[in-house]
């Protein structure tokens, strides 16, 4: 739905001069290589793992054309793999990765200022004819697709997919700046505030390219209508991205097993039911509740409620962070291989630079500093619509409010804790 969403605005804004395939490229990208008798094919370089095996099956196929695959940049402001530290090793925290990278991505945003132009300048001097005749290469083969999928999507996830564009980004990129990004620190962490840049899908998608934003940043930040102080916390955002990616890179095995290998010995709990609530937002907790029918409705959950809906799966359910981690990539808009599972893993305690084990979110804790008038659960759970303000987060420790149309907590928050710390002693002793 979003890439055909994305595709159109792209064949608006190009007057239709766009080719649409649906396929493996090694399939169908030679056909039209051989009509068009391209020498060069120029794509985006991959560094999913899976992405790009395929990239190497196009460029085989392309051989016997005489045609040459060509990789350039990537979805990144920095290339994974490129950052290394002084040892010539992949950087493991988060603090020395930032630094080397925020110098890395300024340099490369300073660089692709020319490159832009001269690209700009050869986009304008190729001949419209080969994709203005009759081409059986002009339909968007996505919109069936789109409109199957359609039916079967929130009416919110809907609107939101179909707002993955370059021309929706911009807009969106414009608004969320036209106040030079002034609360942002804080207002961040905020699920009851419209207070993210929601660039996440965009960045996933592709339809905005992080190096856009750094030059947009860098432009603000020298007209003055943007702070460096200000526009330094956006960036950090940016660079954990990066940092993930570049993990990934180094250690693709990573996306489905623990980083820190002492979790491999940790006692798990297997629970279809358990995980069917957590999913379902039924849990009794409001703040997890909330976050994962945002989650179900929208496509979409805060970045702060994601932690929190998280670490309860993980330290108060006992549940494999990999459980969490499908339900993410099934549900959510932005999804993308190197954020979701290290994302998860960082909340898991099992990853790179992690929060530690024992650092376990205290759901109604959480939900009094970061939603303190009770709003963002009460618009996502209803049952709750008549307990007032913060006190809808004390619900789980006190039974008398709870209206019968809400369920009771399915777990003790302290004592599932005292336990996820407990089986955590028992491997501690193991070798990461």
């Amino acid at each position: 739905m979003a890439l055909a969403a994305a595709v159109d605005d792209l064949r608006q804004r190009t007057q239709g001069r766009v080719v649409s395939l649906l396929g493996e490229p090694s399939i169908v990208l030679p056909p039209l290589v051989k009509d068009l008798e391209a020498v060069r094919v120029v794509v985006q370089r991959a560094f999913e793992p899976t992405v790009a095996q395929r990239q190497e099956a196009l460029s085989e196929a392309l051989q016997p054309l005489g045609a040459q695959l060509e990789l350039h940049g990537g979805a990144y402001a920095v290339d994974p793999g490129t950052i290394v530290s002084g040892a010539k090793t992949p950087y493991k925290v988060f603090t020395p990765f930032s630094k080397a990278w925020k110098v890395a991505a300024a340099s490369n945003v300073a660089a692709s200022a020319t490159a832009e132009g001269a690209a700009e300048q050869i986009a304008q001097s190729l001949s419209s004819a080969l994709l203005d005749s009759e081409s059986l290469y002009c339909d968007n083969p996505l919109a069936p697709l789109a409109e199957k999928a359609a039916e079967d999507l929130p009416p919110a996830t809907l609107s939101a997919a179909r707002g993955i564009n370059e021309t929706e980004a911009w807009r969106r990129w414009s608004e969320f700046v036209a106040d030079g990004l002034t609360g942002y620190e804080t207002d961040r962490d905020r699920p009851d505030f419209d207070g993210t840049s929601r660039m996440s899908a965009q960045l996933a998608f592709g339809t905005i390219h992080p190096s856009a934003l750094l030059a947009d940043i860098s432009s603000r930040v020298e007209t003055r209508t943007l702070t460096a102080e200000n526009a330094d916390k956006f960036i950090s955002e940016l660079a954990w991205r990066e940092f993930y990616a570049d993990q990934l890179f180094h250690r693709p095995e990573v996306a489905t097993d623990n980083a820190d290998r002492r979790f491999d010995h940790y006692r798990w709990h297997e629970s279809e039911s358990d995980l069917s609530d957590w999913r379902n937002g039924v849990t009794g907790f409001p703040i997890v509740d909330a976050g994962m029918r945002q989650l179900a409705q929208t496509g979409w959950m805060h970045n702060r409620v994601r932690m929190i809906v998280a670490s309860f799966l993980v330290k108060d359910l006992h549940l494999r962070w990999q459980d969490g981690a499908k339900v993410f990539r099934q549900r959510l808009l932005d999804y993308s291989p190197a954020s979701n599972q290290l994302s998860w893993q960082w909340c898991a305690g099992s990853g790179f630079d992690a929060s530690p084990f024992f650092r376990v979110f205290n759901p109604a804790r959480q939900g009094r500093k970061f939603d303190p008038h009770g709003d963002y659960v009460r618009h996502w759970v209803p049952e709750l619509a008549e307990v007032p303000g913060a006190k809808v987060h004390d619900i789980p420790d006190n039974p008398g409010m709870r209206p019968p149309s809400y369920p009771a907590p399915m777990v003790h928050h302290d004592s599932e804790r005292k336990e996820a710390l407990r089986r955590f002693e028992q491997v501690k002793g193991f070798e990461r």
